[in-house]
């Protein structure tokens, strides 16, 4: 009797503090190939960016799991605030996924990002489980329009530098994300100084903290991991696990990257330097 009563009493608090059931416990909320599908139909009109910097040396802001409610976005903004404080920033930054907390906030983020925006800064997303719980897939596309995607950086003397994203917001990248993924990256090997994967689930699973929302399965991890060792990529970088963790597996570097979202233990961003090395640091939000 005390089984069936435990999960009633879950279910009226997971009911009550608006979760998604169907996502938070099916992993594969919705079909990640539709959504690849809606990605590339963008892409395809709008084309693949291209940024110049003025120096070999440049500064890129990195952010994930803000979780932003009506109520919490003070992190948000002290984010904000630094990276337009900062002249030495690269003028775009990297957005790893789980802008919102729950349904209907996609909006409040995209307003208290806008600053950025004014000040001249391009804004790089991808998805995060959150971000498409609730049916809320449609918005994200209405407001961002992609989350697979790539784009380049190019400086002075040292060559150009590759930035991939990759929607990882289901717990899987599906088939035909992850065909593109082997072409984009198989293509680009020896062309670029160094080359960098985002996206928003982690790849090495160490604990349950985010329950079944957790992770790609085994045979996916390992599949995608001797994508990125074999096609030279340099690092990737991904959030929801809020906590900081490097991993090195067959030369690539994996850095789960520390949420910005309030009420954590120690929420922040990071600077990622990009140069003759890629240099990591932490920025606790005050």
């Amino acid at each position: 009797m005390r089984k069936p009563l435990i999960i009633i009493l879950m279910a009226l608090c997971l009911s009550s503090c608006n979760v998604d059931m169907l996502g938070f416990i099916y992993t594969r909320s919705g079909d990640p190939d539709a959504r690849f599908a809606q990605s590339m139909e963008y892409n395809a009109k709008a084309g693949f960016a291209s940024i110049t910097v003025p120096a070999d040396e440049y500064r890129v802001y990195v952010m994930t799991d803000a979780h932003v409610t009506e109520k919490e976005t003070a992190n948000l903004d002290g984010f904000v605030n630094d990276l337009k404080a900062d002249n030495t920033a690269a003028p775009f930054w990297i957005n790893l996924g789980d802008c919102v907390n729950d349904k209907g906030q996609l909006g409040v983020f995209q307003s208290h990002i806008a600053p950025l925006e004014e000040a001249g800064y391009k804004h790089f997303p991808t998805a995060g489980n959150h971000d498409i719980y609730f049916g809320e897939w449609p918005h994200w596309i209405a407001r961002f329009h992609t989350a697979t995607y790539w784009f380049e950086v190019i400086t002075p003397s040292r060559g150009k530098d590759l930035f991939v994203s990759l929607e990882s917001a289901g717990g899987t990248l599906g088939k035909d994300q992850r065909a593109w993924a082997e072409k984009i990256l198989s293509e680009a090997r020896g062309q670029y100084s160094h080359i960098t994967v985002f996206t928003h689930t982690h790849f090495w699973k160490r604990d349950n903290t985010q329950f079944s929302t957790g992770n790609y399965n085994l045979e996916e991890t390992y599949d995608l991991a001797d994508l990125f060792s074999r096609t030279g990529v340099d690092v990737v970088l991904s959030g929801h696990d809020h906590a900081t963790e490097t991993t090195i597996y067959k030369g690539v570097r994996y850095e789960t990257l520390e949420s910005l979202k309030m009420k954590d233990i120690s929420p922040g961003y990071n600077i990622f330097t990009y140069g003759s090395t890629i240099e990591r640091k932490y920025i606790p939000v005050e």
